[in-house]
């Protein structure tokens, strides 16, 4: 995507997320968790991230998207 170093976009199925709130080992309370992320920003409407991420480097990441959009 040509997006600034250190930050992705990742894409997680239903059948996922079933197995992630599973799992008693997934990482909680991080940057590496994805229910965190989940529960905070999807569950949540969209309103409040779990942790305050670089703004430049998200706004990097809009511009990638952008460009791989068009």
């Amino acid at each position: 995507m040509a997006g600034p170093a250190g930050v992705s976009a990742v894409a997680v199925s239903d059948r996922a997320w079933a197995r992630i709130a599973a799992n008693p080992q997934a990482p909680r309370r991080s940057y590496l968790s994805l229910m965190d992320w989940k529960e905070r920003w999807i569950d949540g409407g969209r309103t409040a991230l779990p942790h305050a991420p670089a703004q430049l480097e998200m706004l990097a990441l809009e511009q990638a998207a952008d460009r791989v959009e068009a």
